[in-house]
């Protein structure tokens, strides 16, 4: 059984901004993405303290809650740039894709081998594949001229990945590997 949903509402608090959350559900693990701007805890204790602005997000737990890792995305130059986390999908061996979007400032993608994609003046819309161990593994990004807006991701039986967006002119998907 493999469930996914997004939630897209954008919200402010004094708490700080949260929003386009999603979930994905197979195998008894459930990934949760979404995007903050303020600190996130885990069991009241801080377990990412940002320093910049938006930042994207997402995190694995197995079916009774237990945490497993949380990696986030975000802007390579502090308080400039943002980054924007929407739809995660888990696939059966447990590798969980990451759908969303940059701009302002180059994004890196955090792991024990960190990447980085190239700073995109619009916004530009990026998938990355983590393993189930949260280990980054490969990532594409969509830009051009214009805007490029993510939509959705899902999966074939045989394990392909599709994505879908939006996009205001011709663009690029390049391999950031």
């Amino acid at each position: 059984m493999r469930y996914s949903g997004t939630h897209s509402e954008h919200y402010n608090t004094s708490k700080g901004y949260h929003g386009g959350a999603g979930c994905s559900y197979a195998n008894g693990m459930i990934a949760l993405s979404g995007t903050a701007d303020k600190a996130i805890y885990l069991d009241n204790q801080e377990f990412i303290t940002p320093s910049f602005r938006f930042f994207g997000y997402v995190a694995m737990f197995d079916t009774l809650g237990g945490f497993k890792w949380l990696r986030k995305a975000y802007p390579s130059i502090n308080n400039t740039g943002e980054a924007y986390a929407s739809s995660p999908l888990l696939d059966n061996q447990g590798n969980v894709y990451l759908l969303g979007q940059y701009r302002e400032a180059p994004l890196t993608f955090e792991g024990s081998n960190d990447k980085t994609f190239p700073e995109s003046s619009l916004n530009a819309t990026f998938l990355v594949k983590y393993d189930n161990t949260g280990e980054y593994k490969w990532g594409l990004s969509a830009s051009g001229d214009g805007y490029v807006y993510p939509g959705t991701i899902t999966a074939d039986g045989d394990g392909h990945v599709y994505f879908s967006g939006t996009n205001s002119s011709d663009f690029t998907i390049t391999d950031q590997n």
